[in-house]
């Protein structure tokens, strides 16, 4: 007799218990959703901000500072206030202008395109990043048709875009 008055005393205990965890183990799964969510939100705003650069044409992020002498992998991320660890994957110098394709190493975000204009030993950004770029883009800052008929890096960029050139 004593064990029934045990299991009925603590049978509403033992439900307060049981509901609580359903409870917390529905609010974590929620909480999970929520933050997956806003970090793949995160991860497609920032890859839109880099690929739909190319319609926004006075944005500050098409012009940087100017380095002098060589132009490094600091130099670059620099300039693009960068804080994730990128590398060149492809280079061009074509007259005095300088064509770069800069990606994170841990792929996050697509190839950005960067051009760079060299005058008296000093580099200063024109174009980029980017990944998404017209024809005008290009004639719009002052780059040379020569330099973008030239250059297969450019020509890569143009080309993925279908019906674009």
């Amino acid at each position: 007799m004593n064990n029934n008055y045990l299991i009925k005393s603590l049978k509403p205990a033992i439900i307060i218990f049981i509901i609580s965890v359903i409870i917390i183990s529905i609010i974590y799964t929620i909480m999970s959703i929520v933050i997956s969510n806003n970090k793949q939100q995160d991860i497609l705003k920032r890859r839109s901000s880099d690929t739909n650069i190319s319609s926004q044409p006075n944005n500050s992020r098409f012009t940087g500072k100017i380095h002098k002498g060589s132009l490094t992998i600091d130099n670059i991320k620099d300039d693009l206030l960068s804080n994730q660890n990128i590398y060149i994957s492809q280079q061009e110098n074509i007259d005095k202008w300088a064509i770069i394709v800069v990606e994170p190493t841990d792929h996050s975000t697509d190839q950005a395109l960067l051009v760079y204009h060299h005058v008296n030993n000093t580099y200063k950004r024109v174009l980029g990043p980017g990944t998404l770029f017209t024809r005008q883009n290009f004639t719009d800052q002052k780059i040379p048709n020569s330099v973008i008929d030239k250059s297969l890096i450019i020509k890569k960029f143009l080309s993925s875009q279908p019906g674009v050139s």
